[in-house]
């Protein structure tokens, strides 16, 4: 389940109108962002936290040519820190340029002495091998605090081995990167999937909100609900009421209500 991925990941979003920098911001609370890239294919959404001390910008987008930079420093001055929510490469356009990388535990592969990580291409689904330097690593379940902020990074596996998502129990907010997002999900290991939704469930509830990595961003919390029930009836291989169409590969597109996932069963 390589390749064939990024051909759906492609063709699967729609081009919007262009931008100044290719990016429209939109302020979700006080000191939280959504910059869309509004000039990309994959229809990547980031995120920007304001704290006291630091900015945060959760995924680095899909395109090197957008400079992402440009807009945010039209929001604030603060030093500017990066955290992929995972490798593959339209989460993390320019990483190899940037300073201050930020990762968490579950997502250090193949590290050296010298906090060197190197995303192969097989991994991040891109034209060549990828290495940057990380500053700071976050540790465990527990929350985070950056400046004056606390967030729960919670590793999420199963769209990709390094996945991560955000909560911010303070504001009731999910950024899910691509556990759940409102189009084609992409499953790579159905099991570690499912774990994966059961544990941002058992984090929160239905009064929170949930940002996805791309296109309209918001999800709705029932998504996800459903989401895990449909995972649970592929792993018992329970099909009825399932929409099912065939690809290349021997995977699937299944369709279940507002879900529809990609997937090699």
């Amino acid at each position: 389940m390589k390749r064939f991925l990024v051909i759906f990941l492609i063709i699967g979003f729609q081009s919007c109108n262009s931008g100044k920098w290719g990016f429209k911001v939109k302020e979700i609370n006080y000191n939280t962002y959504q910059i869309s890239e509004i000039k990309s294919k994959q229809n990547n959404v980031l995120y920007l936290f304001l704290t006291s001390n630091e900015a945060l910008l959760f995924d680095l987008g899909s395109n090197p040519k957008f400079k992402v930079e440009k807009i945010i420093r039209t929001l604030t001055d603060l030093p500017l820190s990066y955290l992929p929510s995972h490798f593959h490469f339209d989460h993390i356009a320019n990483i190899s340029n940037k300073t201050r990388i930020l990762l968490h535990e579950s997502q250090l592969i193949n590290k050296n002495k010298d906090s060197i990580i190197t995303i192969h291409k097989n991994l991040s689904f891109g034209e060549r091998d990828i290495k940057f330097k990380y500053s700071r690593i976050l540790k465990g379940d527990s929350c985070i605090q950056i400046g004056d902020r606390n967030l729960q990074i919670i590793p999420t596996s199963g769209h990709s081995p390094y996945s991560i998502c955000i909560i911010d129990h303070k504001h009731k907010q999910i950024f899910s990167g691509d556990l759940v997002y409102n189009d084609l999900l992409l499953i790579d290991n159905l099991k570690e999937y499912i774990n994966s939704v059961e544990k941002i469930i058992k984090l929160t509830d239905k009064s929170y909100k949930i940002y996805g990595a791309h296109k309209s961003s918001q999800v709705k919390y029932q998504k996800l609900l459903d989401l895990k029930c449909l995972l649970n009836k592929i792993l018992k291989k329970d099909y009825q009421e399932l929409e099912i169409e065939n690809t290349i590969n021997k995977t699937r597109i299944i369709k279940h209500k507002e879900i529809e996932i990609l997937i090699k069963i």
